[in-house]
């Protein structure tokens, strides 16, 4: 038994009239602001399910995807958070995302290159995936701080880890990203690095406990925020 919801957010096109000619069973939650990402909250708490499989817009999925995710779950230990597919390109050409560490150098946190396994992978970080609802909602779900986005993924998956579970990379699950899709249409590539830099720092102070590393971080803030400073008229870009 399943279910699929839409959370609308806040359309100003036939989107809503669309679904429910088209698709009458799916559930639409209409938000009356857009809280970009982060309407997915409402959709999370409306959800009648255990686990959730959270998708953007600009996601379309290979056949067998779910059924691979959801295998995960059906033998859960109760440490399992999320299940993350490969990412493809749009079509189908390239591959952009896989497994991913994740580094601490100097100032910041990064993550580490994209690897690719034949089989299922411990991996840091959970974006378009399944997850488990009790857990999302334990951790009170993804952060508005991180508004309008960047970072809210890494926030989640970095409290998933300290808490104690684990998210899981499985190759086998295929989606197909249309990247940045939405987001291009109304912010350019400046503006999405302000973003990117702001959440970046959210991300530390919100998140980092151990004294020695935010201690270090304190030591090369300066720097960092000098390059942010000087960011639009060198038009090179720092950290994201």
């Amino acid at each position: 038994t399943y279910e699929i919801i839409v959370v609308d957010n806040a359309s100003r096109d036939d989107s809503i009239d669309f679904l429910k000619q088209a698709y009458p069973s799916v559930i639409i939650l209409p938000m009356k602001t857009n809280a970009c990402w982060f309407s997915i909250n409402d959709g999370i708490k409306n959800s009648s399910y255990d686990p959730v499989f959270l998708l953007n817009n600009d996601i379309k999925l290979d056949k067998f995807c779910i059924k691979h995710l959801f295998e995960h779950f059906k033998k859960d230990d109760g440490t399992l958070f999320a299940v993350t597919p490969k990412e493809m390109g749009w079509d189908g050409g390239a591959y952009t995302k896989g497994a991913q560490g994740i580094a601490i150098k100097n100032e910041a946190f990064y993550l580490t290159k994209n690897f690719d396994f034949d089989e299922a992978h411990i991996t840091f970080k959970a974006d378009n995936s399944m997850y488990a609802k009790d857990k999302l909602i334990k951790l009170d779900l993804f952060d508005p701080l991180f508004s309008p986005f960047y970072f809210e993924d890494y926030d989640i998956s970095y409290r998933a880890w300290k808490a104690g579970f684990k998210i899981i990379y499985e190759p086998r699950a295929i989606v197909y990203h249309n990247a940045g899709a939405t987001i291009n249409k109304y912010l350019n590539a400046d503006e999405k690095i302000k973003y990117g830099f702001k959440n970046s720092l959210l991300f530390i102070w919100k998140n980092v406990t151990d004294t020695g590393l935010f201690l270090n971080h304190i030591f090369f803030l300066l720097t960092r925020l000098i390059k942010g400073l000087f960011f639009f008229k060198r038009k090179k870009t720092i950290f994201l």
